[in-house]
């Protein structure tokens, strides 16, 4: 096998790689949604569902609730906190 080749595997096993690693990572968060969903008040769900499943960046929830950044960035570190201690085990890491 010649180093073009072989350069070329090593970029696609590479790639199959990151994209199974970020599969992953929407499992995961996709379990923990469901999760929330079915444990959390409804502002607290909602806030997490935009910023977890929807992708909603935490400025774009703030302009949208009316508050500061920080205020969001709080809430969310909440919730993941009420839910650890629901023995969710969603730990600062973990992809969240």
């Amino acid at each position: 096998m010649g180093n073009s080749n072989r350069v070329q595997l090593d970029e696609h096993i590479i790639a199959d790689t990151a994209t199974e690693a970020r599969l992953e990572k929407r499992r995961l968060i996709e379990k923990v949604c469901e999760i929330a969903d079915g444990n959390l008040a409804p502002q607290k769900k909602l806030l997490f569902l935009l910023y977890y499943r929807h992708g909603y960046k935490q400025s774009d929830i703030a302009a949208l609730l009316g508050v500061e950044d920080a205020v969001v960035f709080r809430r969310l570190r909440r919730i993941r906190r009420e839910l650890t201690k629901e023995k969710y085990k969603i730990k600062k890491g973990q992809y969240l």
